[in-house]
C-alpha cells in the first residue's frame, strides 16, 4: 500500500484531541449528606479520581478514535498496487537526452542505466495482453516499438543516450496521440526532471512522472579558443573558460594538451561555487594541430560530456588579404593581425580601388561609420559585387532602409555556426542596433542581442557575407578576451570556409562542408571518441542527387573530435579536415527542482498535496495529473478509500448502538 497525500497526515492530530477531551471531562452528582464533616471525605475521593481513569471501559470513545483515524486514512488517499489491467495501453516516454548520461546520487550509475532498469522492473509486472509504445526523446521523438511488455523489453536493448538537442515536448505529444481515446490509456514519462514538465501540455491523457535524479554537481568547459601571437614565430595562447553549473561548490584542474606533446601544455586549479564562472589565459610553447582542454573535478562532478574541448589554431589559407574600409579602428585592426589577416587599409572618401586592389584582396571589411554615400563610384561597386564583403553597420549613419534601435535587454543567444564557436557574447554591452531587412538575405541571424538581430554570417551571390547590426564604438566587444576569436572565425569564413577544420558542433546536427572539387567520396574517421557506446556514433556520410558527398552533413553522434577525409576517384586522400563534436551545451544544466526533489530512485511517491512533485495540473476533462513517483511504484494503483468509507459506516452504526444503549459513560 501507499498514500499519495502524506500532508493529510497532519489531520491525525485530532486523535489526540478526543483523548484530551474525555481526560479532562468533569462529571458531577447531587447528593445529600447528613452532614458538612463529609465533604471531606468526598474531597478525598475526588482526588483519588486521575484524569486518565476517566478512560476505562469507554467504548464510545474508542469508536470515535478508531473513526477519526478512518478519516485521515481516507483523506491519505491510500492505494494498492498491483498488476496492469489486461489489454490496457499506456505510453512510455524514455528520455534519452545527454543529461540522462550524468551520474545519480551516490552512486556510479547514470541516470539513463538506472531509467532503463526500473522500466524492465515495470515490464515484468504488466500483464501480457498489455499494449505499450514505447517512445525515446531527440531532436524528433521516434517510436521504438509498440507491442507487448516483451516487445518492449527487447527494443531496450539497442537504445542509448542521445548527445544532440532533445524535444521532450514533441516525444510527451506523440505519446499522447499514440494513446488518444483510450479510456484506460496512461502516460509514463521517464526523465531526470530538467526537460518539460508535462503539466504545463495541454495532454489528454494523465501522466505519471518517474523522475531519476542526477548529481548536483557539473563544472563544463563554456569556451575555448586559440590566437596567434602576432607573428607565426611569437607562439599561440589559449583562452578557456570554465563555469559551475551545479547547485554545489568545485574544485579541480585545467589541462591543457597538444598531440605529440608530452608534457602539459597549460595547468591551473579552480575552485567555483554554483553558477560562477573564471576565464582562464595561458600560452602555448609548442605549435600543434589541435589542442585538447579538459576539467578533472573528481567524483562531484556527475556529468562528463562537457568536460573536453577542442580548439584549433587559425587558418593558414591563402585567402587571407582583406581590404580594411574604415575611418579608423585599432581594435579591429589588431584583432585581424593576431588572425594572420594581412590588411590593405583604404581611407573612404579618398581611396578608389584600382584593378591591383582587385587581383590583390581577398575580401573586403567596411567598417562602421562608413557612409553608403563614399562606396557608391563605379568601381566601388565593381569591387564590392566581386569580393566576399564583411559590414559593420553604425546606429549614426545606419544603411538605406534601417533605424538604430536600442535592445530590449542585455541577453545574447548564440547560435551554432562556425563564426561564433566559441562565443557567448556573456557580459558584453551593445548600446545600439541597427535594424534593417538587408541582412535577411544571409537567413536567420547567428547571434541576437535583446531580441534584436546582432550578426548574420551565410552567403550572398554565393559568396561568403558577415554582417555586423553594430559599430564595435558602441559596444564593449573589442574589450572582451572573445573579440579576437570572434574575428579570428569571421576571418577563416570571409577566406571562403577553413580548409584544414571544420570546428565545431553538436553531436547529429547538420555541418556546412565545402566540397573538394574532385571529391567522389568521403568518410568520417574517429580521431577520439570521448563517451557513449560506440553503436550511437552514427558517422554516416549523406550524397547528393549525383552520388557525390553533399555540402551539409550529419555530425557524428557522439561527442569527440572526427576527421572528414575525403576521396578521389583514384581513392588517393583529397583532404582530411577535423571537426570537434560536443553535446548539447543545454544538457549540463543540473535539473531546476534541486538534488533532494521527490520522487527519486530511493524517495517516496507524492504529489502536490505533499508538497514533494513537480506540481499537478488539470489537463483534460478526464482530470488527468502529473504525478512524480519513485521507480517502484509504477504500477496500477487500485483506491483504498471505498473500503474505508465502508468500514467507517460500520463503526457509526456500532457507535449508534452504544448510544441506545445508554454505554456511553
Amino acid at each position: 500500500m501507499l498514500f499519495q497525500s502524506l500532508s493529510s497526515m497532519g489531520f491525525a492530530l485530532s486523535l489526540p484531541v478526543i483523548l484530551l477531551m474525555y481526560m479532562l471531562k468533569r462529571t458531577y452528582l447531587d447528593t445529600e449528606v447528613s452532614s458538612s464533616l463529609l465533604w471531606r471525605k468526598a474531597l478525598r475521593e475526588q482526588e483519588a479520581n486521575r484524569p486518565w481513569q476517566k478512560l476505562r471501559n469507554r467504548l464510545l470513545l474508542l469508536l470515535q478514535l478508531a473513526a477519526a483515524v478512518m478519516l485521515v486514512l481516507a483523506l491519505m488517499e491510500p492505494a494498492f498496487t498491483g498488476r496492469a489491467a489486461a489489454g490496457r495501453k499506456a505510453a512510455v516516454v524514455l528520455d534519452t537526452s545527454a543529461s540522462m548520461t550524468a551520474r545519480t546520487v551516490g552512486s556510479n550509475v547514470t541516470a539513463f542505466e538506472s531509467a532503463v532498469s526500473e522500466l524492465r522492473a515495470w515490464l515484468e509486472e504488466q500483464s501480457a495482453s498489455a499494449s505499450i509504445t514505447l517512445i525515446t526523446t531527440g531532436e524528433d521523438p521516434k517510436v521504438e516499438a509498440s507491442g507487448s511488455p516483451k516487445t518492449i523489453q527487447e527494443a531496450l536493448d539497442r537504445i542509448r543516450p542521445q548527445y544532440g538537442s532533445a524535444d521532450a515536448a514533441a516525444g510527451l505529444t506523440l505519446a499522447d496521440a499514440a494513446i488518444r481515446g483510450e479510456p484506460d490509456g496512461e502516460i509514463v514519462f521517464v526523465s531526470d526532471g530538467r526537460s518539460v514538465r508535462p503539466e504545463r501540455l495541454r495532454l489528454a491523457a494523465p501522466v505519471r512522472t518517474l523522475q531519476v535524479q542526477p548529481a548536483a554537481g557539473n563544472a563544463a568547459i563554456a569556451a575555448f579558443g586559440i590566437r596567434e601571437n602576432g607573428d607565426s614565430n611569437q607562439g599561440r595562447s589559449a583562452v578557456v573558460t570554465v563555469m559551475n553549473q551545479g547547485h554545489v561548490p568545485l574544485s579541480g584542474t585545467l589541462t591543457i594538451e597538444a598531440p605529440g606533446v608530452k608534457e602539459k601544455l597549460f595547468a591551473a586549479d579552480y575552485k567555483l561555487n554554483a553558477g560562477e564562472r573564471r576565464t582562464f589565459r595561458g600560452e602555448l610553447d609548442a605549435e600543434a594541430p589541435y589542442y585538447r582542454a579538459s576539467i578533472d573535478s573528481g567524483s562531484a562532478d556527475g556529468f562528463a560530456s562537457d568536460d573536453v574541448a577542442y580548439a584549433f589554431p587559425a587558418s593558414g589559407k591563402s585567402s587571407r588579404r582583406a581590404l580594411l574600409v574604415s575611418r579608423g579602428n585599432l581594435f579591429l585592426d589588431k584583432a585581424l593581425q593576431l588572425a594572420g589577416v594581412q590588411t590593405v587599409r583604404a581611407v573612404p572618401g579618398t581611396y578608389e580601388p584600382d584593378e591591383q586592389t582587385m587581383k590583390t584582396v581577398d575580401w573586403v571589411l567596411v567598417d562602421g561609420g562608413v557612409r553608403e554615400s563614399d562606396l557608391r563610384s563605379e568601381s566601388w561597386n565593381k569591387l564590392l559585387a566581386s569580393k566576399p564583403v564583411w559590414r559593420l553597420w553604425s546606429a549614426e549613419s545606419p544603411p538605406e532602409g534601417g533605424s538604430a534601435v536600442v535592445p530590449d535587454s542585455g541577453e545574447a543567444a548564440v547560435k551554432d555556426h562556425p563564426v561564433v564557436h566559441y562565443v557567448t557574447f556573456q557580459g558584453v554591452h551593445i548600446a545600439k542596433l541597427v535594424v534593417t531587412r538587408a541582412g535577411e538575405q544571409l537567413g536567420d541571424p547567428v547571434v541576437t542581442y535583446g531580441g534584436k538581430p546582432a550578426i548574420y554570417a551565410g552567403r550572398s551571390d554565393g559568396k561568403p557575407a558577415i554582417v555586423f547590426a553594430f559599430d564595435l564604438h558602441d559596444s564593449d566587444l573589442p574589450l572582451k578576451p572573445e573579440f579576437p576569436i570572434l574575428v579570428a572565425q569571421a576571418a577563416d569564413w570571409m577566406g571562403g570556409g577553413i580548409t584544414a577544420y571544420l570546428g565545431q558542433a553538436v553531436a547529429g546536427s547538420r555541418v556546412e562542408v565545402q566540397r573538394q572539387t574532385a571529391a567522389v567520396s568521403a568518410r568520417w574517421e574517429p580521431v577520439e571518441v570521448l563517451y557513449g557506446d560506440r553503436q550511437a556514433m552514427n558517422a554516416i556520410v549523406e550524397s547528393d542527387d549525383q552520388g557525390m558527398p553533399s555540402g551539409e552533413q550529419i555530425a557524428p553522434g557522439l561527442p569527440g573530435l572526427y576527421r572528414y577525409v575525403e576521396y578521389g576517384e583514384d581513392g588517393n586522400v583529397l583532404s582530411g579536415r577535423l571537426l570537434a563534436v560536443v553535446s548539447a551545451p543545454e544538457e549540463g544544466g543540473v535539473a531546476q527542482n534541486g538534488p533532494a526533489g521527490a520522487g527519486s530512485l530511493d524517495g517516496t511517491a507524492g504529489n502536490a498535496g505533499a508538497g514533494t512533485s513537480t506540481g499537478s495540473a488539470t489537463t483534460s476533462d478526464r482530470g488527468s495529473t502529473d504525478d512524480v513517483i519513485s521507480a517502484s511504484e509504477l504500477v496500477d494503483r487500485s483506491s483504498a478509500i471505498p473500503w474505508i468509507c465502508a468500514l467507517l459506516l460500520l463503526l457509526i452504526a456500532a457507535e449508534w448502538e452504544v448510544y441506545r444503549r445508554g454505554t456511553a459513560g
